[in-house]
């Protein structure tokens, strides 16, 4: 799918620029990506509730800048925590942070 390809572009681009990623409006309009499938990529993957902040500005030089806002671990707990949907006993609660742990000394 073209939207898992630019946001596989943009997350190498973040990871390449410490968390910062600048797209430059006219050089993402190649003949194959439209401005509607970057849109919808950025408007769908990389918004606050997923831990980025994103700024824009149109015009000739526009750009737009994509800010990793949680890193990798926080943004995992924060899909974790959606994904119960706040219904969460202590033990699971325990259990999950268990796992976590253990995924992050793996390693």
């Amino acid at each position: 799918k073209m939207s898992d390809v630019i946001a596989d572009f943009i997350g190498e681009m973040l990871s390449d620029g410490g968390g910062v990623a600048e797209l430059q409006r006219k050089s993402l309009l190649t003949g194959f990506v439209r401005t509607e499938q970057i849109n919808y990529v950025i408007e769908t993957r990389f918004t606050p509730e997923h831990g980025y902040l994103v700024e824009s500005q149109r015009g000739g030089g526009g750009f737009i800048r994509i800010i990793r806002l949680l890193d990798d671990k926080q943004r995992t707990l924060l899909e974790a925590a959606r994904g119960i949907g706040g219904r969460l006993s202590q033990n699971d609660a325990a259990r999950l942070t268990r796992a976590l742990v253990s995924a992050e000394t793996a390693k």
